[in-house]
This record gives C-alpha cells, structure tokens and sequence, in this order.
C-alpha cells in the first residue's frame, strides 16, 4: 500500500509539517547510497517512506484509522460512474 502521492498545488501549510532528526554522518552516507540505488527522489521522499513503512509495519491500525475516511469515500464514489451504478 502506498501513501507518498503529494499533489504539490494542493499541498498547504496546515497538511504538513517539518521534523528535524540528528543522525550519525555514516547514517546519512549510507542513506544517500541508498537513495541513489533506489526509487526515492531525495533524502526527504526516503524519510517519508521509510516513516510510512516503520508504522505500517508495526501498528497498520493507525493507517487504517487515518485513512479509513479515504477509503469509504473512494468506495461510495466507485459505485456510481457517468451516473450509473457500477
């Protein structure tokens, strides 16, 4: 399941917020060789994801509270397409 997709119009002050984190400088390396092997586009998008996955990992119940509201909505709107039941 992912979470990333981030309409940069859309996005506003009250959707995010900024965190600050010291970590070891070999920590930092190894994650910039991470990044540069992988799919990620900065160090930030690793964080994210890397934060995503640590709490879907370890507590799903609070991604399916927060995005239970999501989900429900896409479901009622997929019933109904051009006006028509599906």
């Amino acid at each position: 399941m992912y979470f990333g997709c981030v309409n940069m119009e859309t996005r506003t002050k009250d959707k995010e917020a900024a965190i600050s984190a010291r970590v070891p400088v070999s920590l930092k390396k190894l994650m910039q060789k991470f990044i540069q092997m992988d799919t990620h586009i900065n160090e930030s998008d690793f964080i994210r994801d890397a934060i995503r996955e640590k709490i879907q990992r370890e507590a799903p119940h609070l991604i399916k509270e927060l995005f239970q509201p999501v989900f429900e909505k896409i479901v009622q709107t997929e019933v109904v397409v051009n006006g028509r039941p599906k």
